[in-house]
């Protein structure tokens, strides 16, 4: 029999072992929940399935959400008009997550593929995240009518006369000299059914005519002479920054002060493999603002900027970048912090066909980026292993954005809206980017 002493040292050295049984239950057990990463909404037309480099082919459409690391959390394919709950297929204890759409157009003849990708990073989990390429953009406020423009064109288009009409929700390029040419254009007009604005132009454009017509309302038919267009626009030389090989510079003007539902289109100013380019802009006293939207590009840049109240924005976004090191599907690298994000292009070539993955991430300091593990899902659907490792970072674009002011923010946009991405950068806000390689 044992002694009381003895009898305490077994119930204690039980207890000890009860403790450690259950301590390392719980280091080798699985933690964290199996909690919802996200949701996918894809909308009933999605632009994104539709064959754009095949003569006739396939497209399969995945989502797949990863850690901070790159490791597959789970994956999904995915159909227009679904709604996916992106739950872990272990328990996962993280609060934010990296959500991949992948794309992948197949030529139904020759089996080759494209593979289009797009990551974000740091999405809160949780997040309701839509699908990137909407057919629509948008619900934009249906035209309240039309008003039928009829052009009286003495010259016939002769010399080759351009002539465009132009309301707030919709212009019409015209060339009387087209055997096409319609007698009557309809304009359609959406929220000011009070203006329409009609300007000529003779390649190469020198001093171009037009003239602002007042108080037209929908239903009505305008005759307009040609030799009524008296007005003439203003040009100015602009410097474009160097090694510009490219730019488009198009002009919007406002009756009201940040009245951007009720811009007026006024034509574009272009250049190719110029030092300078002219932006024509009218001295009427009526248009109390001008909006531009301005593409540059060249061998080593792309540039894309709106701005609200300028009639032309040529001033590159400075995103101070650095590059610390380059592998084929990572880079470390620093940005300006006052971005509002970047997006880190990586590029595949297989033969004829080139692969791309953008990844958004937040701008700063000593940045690594590096590309998702493809899971097993899509590889098994390509045939194909280690595919992640075939990409390289090639170029870099840094975005700053005034309706946010933080990647976070940003972020939260995104999580609310219901149309395509880039609609974001052609709203009525001012916006820079600039896109560089990564050497």
């Amino acid at each position: 029999m044992l002694s009381r002493s003895s009898l305490l040292r077994v119930g204690a050295i039980l207890s000890l072992c009860a403790f450690l049984s259950t301590s390392c239950s719980d280091d080798d057990g699985p933690k964290g929940t199996r909690d919802r990463l996200a949701s996918f909404r894809v909308p009933q037309e999605h632009d994104r399935f539709v064959v754009y480099n095949f003569e006739k082919g396939t497209i399969q459409g995945f989502v797949f959400a990863s850690d901070a690391q790159g490791n597959v959390l789970t994956a999904r394919e995915f159909h227009p008009n679904e709604t996916l709950e992106l739950i872990p297929d272990k328990p996962f204890d993280g609060g934010e997550v990296t959500l991949t759409e992948v794309y992948i157009e197949r030529d139904s003849d020759t089996d080759q593929y494209v593979m289009r990708a797009t990551s974000y990073t740091r999405l809160p989990r949780g997040t309701s995240w839509p699908a990137e390429g909407y057919g629509k953009s948008g619900v934009a406020t249906p035209p309240a009518g039309k008003v039928d423009v009829i052009l009286r064109d003495e010259t016939q288009g002769e010399p080759a006369t351009q002539y465009i009409f132009s309301s707030d929700v919709y212009w019409a390029y015209v060339w009387p000299g087209n055997p096409e040419f319609p007698i009557t254009t309809p304009i359609a007009l959406r929220v000011s059914p009070s203006i329409l604005f009609v300007r000529e132009q003779t390649p190469p454009i020198v001093d171009p005519h037009y003239k602002l017509y007042d108080n037209v309302v929908t239903g009505q038919t305008l005759e307009i002479d040609e030799k009524d267009l008296t007005g003439v626009m203003t040009g100015k030389d602009l410097s474009l920054p160097a090694s510009t090989q490219s730019a488009q510079i198009s002009l919007f003007g406002m009756l009201k002060a940040n009245q951007f539902d009720q811009r007026v289109y006024l034509g574009d100013s272009r250049s190719e493999n110029s030092a300078t380019v002219t932006s024509y802009i009218p001295p009427e006293d009526k248009f109390v603002q001008f909006m531009s939207s301005t593409w540059l590009s060249g061998p080593d840049f792309r540039h894309q900027a709106i701005n609200t109240h300028a009639a032309y924005d040529v001033e590159l976004l400075d995103i101070g970048l650095s590059v610390a090191h380059k592998e084929n599907n990572a880079v470390t690298l620093s940005t300006a912090s006052d971005l509002t994000t970047i997006s880190v292009g990586f590029e595949y070539k297989q033969g004829a066909n080139d692969h791309w993955w953008f990844v958004y991430a937040e701008p700063g300091a000593s940045r690594q980026v590096t590309l998702p593990e493809l899971p097993a899902l899509i590889t098994d659907a390509l045939e194909v292993g280690d595919l992640s490792s075939k990409f390289a970072a090639y170029t870099i674009s840094g975005f700053s954005y005034e309706a946010a002011a933080r990647y976070t923010d940003w972020i939260e946009q995104g999580a609310k809206r219901s149309h395509d991405n880039m609609e974001l950068y052609r709203s009525p806000v001012n916006m820079k980017s600039l896109s560089l390689p990564l050497k």
